[in-house]
Parts: C-alpha cells; sequence; structure tokens
C-alpha cells in the first residue's frame, strides 16, 4: 500500500508522562531483533507509515509488513472480551484442544488452497499457509465453531494424551477414584 503524506499525521513519540508511545517503540525492539516480516491485525494499518519513516530515519531495513482482516464477534464487532472467552486458559478450561483452536483461528480469514477441507494439523498448518491465502474481508468467531475440529483431532491424538486432558473434567465432577 502507498500512502500520500497529506494523510499521514505527525507521530507522537512520547506521552506527556515522558512514557514512550507503544506503536513507535516497537520499531526500536524489532529491529534490535532484526524482525524481517511483521504480520499483524488491519487495525495498524494507520501506523504503518509513521513506523516504515522512523525505520527509514533511524537507517534500518524496513521489514515486510502484512495486515490482516479483524475478527469479529458473532454481533459483527470488534472480538472483545465481551464475547466470552479470550484467553488460551478460557479455551482449555472450556476443554478445546490446542490444536483445535489453533486449526478454527487458522481459518478465518485464510482460506487452504482447494477450499474445501478443514482439519489440519499444526505441521499442516505450517506448511500450507501462505499470505496470499488470507482474505481482506473481516472473519466472524463463532465460539461454537471453534469446538468442531475436536472430534477428528481427538480421533489422532494418542489416548493417552486425551485421558490426561480429561482428568481435571473428571476431577471437577467429583468423580470417585481420582486425585483431588
Amino acid at each position: 500500500m502507498e500512502f500520500s503524506n497529506e494523510v499521514v499525521s505527525d507521530p507522537i513519540i512520547l506521552r506527556s508522562s515522558g512514557m514512550p508511545v507503544y506503536n513507535y517503540v516497537v520499531v526500536i525492539d524489532d529491529a534490535l531483533m532484526k524482525i524481517t516480516h511483521v504480520i499483524r491485525g488491519d487495525d495498524h494499518l494507520s501506523n504503518t507509515p509513521k513506523q516504515v519513516a522512523l525505520y527509514e530515519a533511524l537507517n534500518w531495513p524496513v521489514p515486510e509488513f502484512a495486515h490482516l482482516s479483524t475478527i469479529l464477534g458473532s454481533d459483527r464487532e470488534r472480538l472483545s472480551k465481551r464475547h466470552g472467552a479470550t484467553s488460551i486458559a478460557n479455551f482449555a478450561e472450556m476443554g478445546v484442544l490446542p490444536e483445535a483452536l489453533v486449526n478454527y483461528l487458522a481459518l478465518l480469514g485464510w482460506a487452504p488452497s482447494g477450499g474445501t477441507r478443514e482439519i489440519f494439523s499444526p505441521q499442516e498448518l505450517f506448511r500450507e499457509f501462505t499470505l496470499e491465502r488470507v482474505t481482506p474481508s473481516p472473519a466472524v468467531f463463532r465460539y461454537g465453531e471453534a469446538c468442531l475440529a475436536q472430534p477428528p483431532l481427538h480421533q489422532k491424538s494418542p489416548v493417552g494424551r486425551i485421558a490426561t486432558l480429561a482428568v481435571p473434567f473428571f476431577v471437577q465432577a467429583g468423580l470417585p477414584g481420582l486425585p483431588q
């Protein structure tokens, strides 16, 4: 994307408290870590021209930027805490397998080649994912759909792993014979 100078406002680098603004501190952090690609939400698109200018002013290499579409709640508003579980720990407490959540999140705003497959292992996602297949439209997060990958992924998981993951739910239910 290109931005006209007229639409880019002057950056604020320090707050009145003397605290640096995150959007510019991240440039220094990323440069020192030699980050080559920045992939983030499209809500940061307006920060990009100012950050690029800062990279250039400091004579540092400018990373490649990609902005992913926003994830919305079922009410079509930006996904936030008011929509329910928002942390990985919340989903784990609900019994959602980590790989099922990763699978679901990957398919929000991205389309695999062929377009019909819905269940991927993390390794398969890694091999298949390309930024070219990211869609520009916002995606809607539906909590029930986040669990749809569970049965096929349960079938692929070793029985011992599923049993270990299930124990806290049995304990919470107060089933006899389990360690409390």
